[in-house]
């Protein structure tokens, strides 16, 4: 499959991560498949590979994911480190440190000049 850049994740927050509208909208309407389920925690995925994360209380998001609002979309890039170079030179700012979490990705939170948050990811 070619790398594109492309949606790759929305992440929702909510009083509760099960049966909240968005997550009903979400199984009920796109037909998402429950992927994983844990305390305050539910992260289904699209037929596209779209993965949509449902945070409630009891969970813990990244810092300061949700700075800003209740939802955040995240995309796929070819290149994380050139991305991040062209966003700060137009202004953007780095809401914390770009993490490795596992071999092949790498991925941070970016606050754009009007102050949404957005996710890039980059998996090689």
């Amino acid at each position: 499959m070619k790398k594109t850049n492309s949606l790759y994740r929305v992440s929702f927050r909510s009083e509760t991560a099960k049966c909240s509208p968005m997550e009903r909208f979400a199984t009920n309407i796109l037909n998402a498949k429950n992927i994983m389920e844990e305390p305050g925690l539910k992260l289904c995925q699209l037929e596209d590979g779209t993965l949509l994360e449902f945070y409630g209380t009891g969970s813990f998001p990244p810092e300061n994911m949700f700075k800003n609002g209740d939802t955040v979309i995240s995309f796929r890039v070819q290149d994380l480190q050139q991305s991040v170079t062209r966003l700060l030179e137009e202004g953007a700012r780095l809401v914390a440190d770009i993490k490795f979490p596992c071999s092949g990705l790498a991925f941070c939170h970016v606050q754009l000049k009007d102050d949404h948050v957005i996710g890039i990811f980059e998996e090689k």
